[in-house]
């Protein structure tokens, strides 16, 4: 019935004296338990704080900075205009560049009526000469379009198998082509040699096509004869 006290588990040899039992629990409780209180909610503040600052780490945008593009007064077109490099150069690293290199190699020789026409434009806007001659004799000779036309259902699908650096911007490329039709399933493998440059975008229009800069200055591609 009654709220029982910390004095009840002490052995009576050493119980303090009433009076010292009516001073703490008038005025030596309160100021404990005060106390107490006092700590966690410092320490939830803190939490807190410490909460705040992350969520406003991770929000994107902390403020609006506009972007002015000069414009042609006659026509109130925009200007093509150079970009303003702002901080560092990017220097992309191995994985990000096997990425670009394994998505070129995948446009290459992917064979899809939904995806080819974009995949090859895409490819050809990332080379520069000689690489685009290479590309055209390319397509002359393999004729990706022309065999998708000639041969509904034909599907080929695309896998890498290793990328190895090899100095100067040179790579070579292991791929594995998978064509499917009429039912039936063939397997290529490929050898590729890339020779890739970096040229950083100066326009807003090579900035959203290609924000890397990544370009393929020369390749070849055969296939191989060792599965």
């Amino acid at each position: 019935m009654f709220r029982k006290t910390h004095y009840e588990n002490i052995p009576s040899t050493h119980q303090p004296s009433p009076a010292k039992k009516v001073w703490y629990e008038r005025y030596a409780a309160p100021w404990v338990e005060r106390n107490r209180a006092y700590a966690l909610l410092v320490i939830a503040a803190i939490a807190i704080a410490a909460l705040s600052f992350t969520v406003m780490e991770l929000v994107p945008l902390k403020q609006n900075v506009p972007w002015i593009v000069p414009v042609n007064p006659a026509t109130g077109k925009p200007v093509q205009a150079p970009l303003r490099i702002v901080g560092r150069t990017m220097t992309p690293s191995q994985i990000t560049l096997q990425y670009f290199m394994a998505k070129w190699i995948s446009n290459l020789l992917t064979l899809n009526p939904a995806l080819t026409v974009a995949n090859l434009k895409e490819d050809y806007a990332e080379t520069i000469d000689p690489a685009r001659q290479q590309y055209d004799q390319w397509i002359k000779i393999h004729k990706p379009i022309y065999a998708l036309e000639t041969s509904p259902g034909l599907l080929a699908n695309v896998q890498i198998n290793s990328t190895s650096f090899m100095g100067a911007n040179n790579v070579f490329i292991r791929a594995t082509r998978i064509k499917t039709h009429d039912g039936k399933t063939s397997t290529q493998h490929w050898n590729c040699t890339i020779g890739y440059q970096i040229i950083p975008p100066t326009t807003v229009q090579q900035a959203y096509a290609n924000p890397l800069g990544f370009f393929v200055r020369e390749f070849t591609c055969t296939r191989s004869l060792v599965h």
